[in-house]
């Protein structure tokens, strides 16, 4: 193990801190002898690559940056309107903005934001010496209901972001194999690392850093943290080259080759898993170092057009975006639990509070009420108005304060009350769990309810039905 902590690109004193694993994406761990001062910052705007591309992830699971006191809402445009991420709320960022066709002098309209700084702010970037807007009156907090999925473009790739894991891989071989990381024989990869590439891929050498389409697992082993990074880094025995392989979220893949290197150590693998998720550094890793060199990370595995045209990148997400929404409905089900008292309550007393409660998950309800309409209305497309009568349930209204029209409310408080009725009962007989809830708020047994119970009495009341 080398003693002097000198930068591994330049050789100056290597007196920065820097995190091993980027803090904005929940890295906790710190090494103070792999870059010197100048070196960490000018590969800050790497880890700023990574942390853009990787936003989404990082709001939708509230991965909290080291050193901060909460996540990073993830921040994407929808149309015109901008809205922030935040675990499974969607909040309006700034809504779209004012259309000067549609006002004329005096004119009043409702602004749905979810809060008075969100209305200063629209204010600020819309008014114009020619038009001045002002608050007449705030509503209070009141839920606005989304009947449309918000419609989120992922990009990931492009050389930088490539250029940007590199960075990452030989942060962590520097980390795991000091005295080899300083070997000439990377002076390449190191190059590589200090160019302008932007997105050039006439002068990106794709044999560097490259995609890699299988499993996580499969490469190194099962990750113990549900969305944890793995980063494992080897020296070949029989070829002396470094290699690394880096997973994000145990979903998103790549393979990196650092170059011809000497070393006689006896560790050969170092595999090192991070949970994005904890709050002390005690807790965010584990490790594991191996004699021999794990030939897996040296392989190629499937490059990112054959992970697009195989449906390996589309599984990767998919999979992500399953474990993703079990965590939310774990969380939304177990905060629900927590508010319903252990105490028997009286029949009117106790279905009121349970009115309280399911009143505030809605938008679980609604994301119900929607699944079900979109499920029947093609079943009756042969049958009018049965689709148009259908759609009309879930139907949105921007104009009113609850984003929905007056029949679509009216069904989901029929909803809403259906539920607490269930749940009211549930707690009564002393068998209300979490599976019971999460059927209701987010599985078979809601969507069946609702059909029967909700929809189903709407169509047959219908003339000509």
């Amino acid at each position: 193990m080398t003693t002097s902590r000198v930068c591994i690109i330049c050789g100056e004193p290597a007196k920065s801190n820097e995190h091993i694993f980027p803090a904005a994406l929940g890295g906790r761990r710190t090494n103070r002898g792999i870059y010197c001062h100048d070196h960490n910052i000018g590969f800050g705007k790497l880890v700023t690559r990574l942390e853009a591309q990787l936003a989404m992830m990082n709001g939708a699971l509230e991965v909290r940056p080291d050193r901060k006191d909460k996540a990073k809402p993830y921040v994407f445009m929808d149309g015109d309107t901008r809205y922030r991420m935040t675990g499974s709320n969607i909040d309006i960022d700034m809504p779209a903005p004012l259309d000067l066709s549609q006002i004329q002098s005096n004119t009043e309209f409702q602004l749905a934001v979810p809060n008075m700084d969100v209305a200063k702010r629209w204010i600020e970037a819309n008014q114009t010496d020619q038009v001045k807007l002002e608050i007449k009156h705030a509503a209070g907090t009141q839920t606005h209901y989304r009947t449309e999925n918000n419609h989120i473009q992922l990009r990931f790739g492009g050389c930088d972001f490539l250029q940007a894991v590199g960075y990452l891989a030989l942060t962590f071989f520097a980390h795991s194999f000091p005295d080899a990381a300083r070997h000439e024989g990377l002076r390449g990869f190191k190059d590589m690392l200090q160019r302008d590439l932007q997105d050039d891929k006439a002068n990106w050498d794709q044999e560097l850093v490259w995609w890699d389409g299988r499993e996580a697992a499969l490469v190194v082993g099962q990750n113990p943290y549900d969305f944890g990074h793995a980063l494992a880094v080897g020296i070949c025995d029989t070829t002396s080259r470094a290699h690394a392989y880096v997973s994000f979220f145990s979903c998103l893949g790549f393979g990196v080759d650092l170059g011809p290197v000497e070393y006689s150590g006896e560790v050969r693998t170092v595999c090192t898993f991070i949970n994005p998720l904890a709050d002390r550094a005690g807790e965010s890793i584990t490790e594991k170092r191996e004699a021999i060199f794990n030939t897996e990370i040296g392989k190629l595995g499937l490059s990112l057009y054959d992970m697009v045209h195989s449906g390996a990148a589309s599984r990767a997400v998919g999979q992500f975006q399953q474990k993703l929404r079990s965590l939310h409905t774990d969380k939304i089900v177990a905060e629900i639990l927590a508010q319903v008292s252990s105490e028997p309550m009286p029949s009117l007393d106790g279905f009121d509070k349970m009115l309280v409660i399911v009143q505030e998950n809605g938008q679980s309800l609604l994301n119900q009420l929607r699944f079900v309409v979109d499920d029947l209305a093609p079943k009756f497309k042969d049958y009018e108005p049965a689709p148009k009568v259908l759609y009309s349930l879930v139907a949105k209204d921007e104009s009113q304060h609850n984003g929905l029209t007056p029949v679509a409310w009216q069904v989901l408080q029929l909803t809403m009350k259906l539920i607490a009725l269930q749940m009211h009962q549930a707690h009564t007989e002393g068998n209300l769990d979490s599976e019971k809830v999460s059927g209701w708020f987010f599985g078979g047994s809601g969507l069946e309810l609702i059909a029967r119970d909700v929809i189903q009495p709407i169509l047959l009341s219908r003339p000509g039905r």
